[in-house]
């Protein structure tokens, strides 16, 4: 395949499935690539991938890097055609994708799943990791075989969202506390509070009420077992015994 160049950036067209929108940690990246570039120039060894209608297959940050200086881009035309997968595994070893980069990839390829992901992780404001895990039904990493497989199932596309009822009533539970602490989000304590509240016999009033009455019993842990034990010791602190939550936790 011949190798050319060119100066006219207009050309190039950004794939729908990877975002040209340029945020701050992009940013850095196209400055400290054009710095590089600036010192020693190996474009012309390192050209960038474009598809039949000069979509960009891979090397965006370089085109912009070339842009900001005015230097020429070199760049190989293909002609097979692209799978969208392989473009979003392709990214993610040559620059490590983001969460938030797999979510938008895969909501532009038509993904449900993913939207909703993206909608349940803005509106809660839980992370990627433990919204995919609670989406799916899951979410103690601690006690799953499978974890591995639903984080691979969230980079390759097949990501789905089990019981999303559920989700958003466990981070109902988690917004709640925010009221009186600013971890309510902490991976370790949204994963205890999924432990508890699928217990027999609990009751979120009851623990809210708790809190309210015993704010200071709420504690920052280290891990999943010990804010289980806090909060489970919270819950039933001046409870009758027939009202106890009966927990048992094992890491």
């Amino acid at each position: 395949m011949r190798i050319k160049k060119t100066k006219d950036y207009e050309i190039f067209k950004f794939s729908k499935y990877t975002s040209s929108r340029i945020d701050e940690i992009e940013a850095n990246r196209i400055l400290n690539l054009a710095v590089d570039i600036e010192e020693c120039n190996l474009l012309h060894i390192n050209p960038i991938t474009v598809d039949a209608d000069m979509t960009i297959i891979d090397g965006q940050t370089r085109v912009k890097a070339a842009e900001t200086l005015g230097v020429d881009i070199y760049y190989i035309q293909v002609t097979d055609n692209i799978d969208p997968m392989h473009i979003a595994r392709m990214n993610d070893r040559t620059k490590k994708w983001t969460p938030r980069n797999y979510c938008e990839f895969y909501i532009a390829y038509g993904i449900e799943d993913y939207r909703i992901l993206k909608w349940f992780h803005n509106e809660y404001g839980i992370s990627h990791a433990d919204s995919v895990m609670l989406l799916a039904g899951r979410l103690d990493r601690n006690e799953l075989k499978n974890t591995k497989a639903v984080r691979e199932s969230f980079k390759n596309g097949t990501f789905k969202v089990v019981n999303l009822k559920r989700a958003k009533q466990v981070a109902e539970y988690i917004k709640d506390f925010g009221e009186y602490v600013d971890w309510n989000t902490n991976r370790y304590f949204v994963s205890a509070v999924r432990i508890i509240s699928d217990k027999e016999g609990y009751d979120h009033a009851v623990m809210m009420r708790q809190v309210e009455n015993n704010p200071r019993k709420l504690q920052k842990c280290v891990n999943t077992r010990d804010y289980v034990l806090m909060l489970s010791e919270l819950y039933n602190y001046h409870l009758k015994n027939t009202n106890r939550l009966q927990v048992a936790y094992t890491q």
